[in-house]
Formats: C-alpha cells, sequence, structure tokens
C-alpha cells in the first residue's frame, strides 16, 4: 500500500472515486469534476493500485462498484460528510486577520 508519500490516498483522488461511482462513469464524473477522462481513470487506478483492490467493473455502459468499492464509497462519503462540515465550522467563525 506504499506510494512512496505514506500509502495515503490523495482527498482529490477520493473525490474522483465518488463522483465516478455516483455518475456510474469516468466521463460523467470528468464532466461533474470539470476535468478529463484520463484523468479521472489515472486517479481510480491509482487509488485502486495503493488501495490493493479493485473498486470498479469496468463495461460498455459504464462503471460499477464491486464489493471492496463499495465499502470504499461508505468510508469516503462518511470523509467527504465530515470535510463539508468542518468547512461550515470555518464559515461560523470570524476569518483570522490577514
Amino acid at each position: 500500500m506504499d506510494n512512496g508519500d505514506g500509502g495515503h490516498a490523495d482527498w482529490d483522488d477520493i473525490k474522483t472515486f465518488v463522483a465516478a461511482a455516483q455518475t456510474g462513469s469516468f466521463g460523467a464524473a470528468a464532466r461533474r469534476l470539470k476535468t478529463t477522462q484520463p484523468t479521472v481513470t489515472r486517479r481510480i487506478e491509482d487509488l485502486e493500485l495503493r488501495l490493493g483492490a479493485k473498486l470498479f467493473d469496468r463495461g460498455l455502459r459504464g462503471v460499477s462498484l464491486t464489493r471492496a468499492g463499495e465499502m470504499v464509497y461508505d468510508r469516503a462519503l462518511t470523509m467527504q460528510r465530515a470535510s463539508l462540515d468542518i468547512e461550515r465550522l470555518s464559515l461560523d467563525h470570524e476569518t483570522p486577520d490577514a
């Protein structure tokens, strides 16, 4: 699981994974994230390599989560909710003087 950065998943890879899972296609995920399909593919492949598990079954009509992908998706949604909560916290408090 070590990719040179301590084996930690990149947050952008997680967001890309969630978008692909929700849209059912790497192309649709790319459009949602305003990036390219090859970038989405690379991020998903990097995440799969890092985790040592296939996250999507790929087909002509799009992608679907594998069992491992479903487990990662549940946790990724928890992470995404926590990130939004943190952003809301920062909006609820005064910003520090620049």
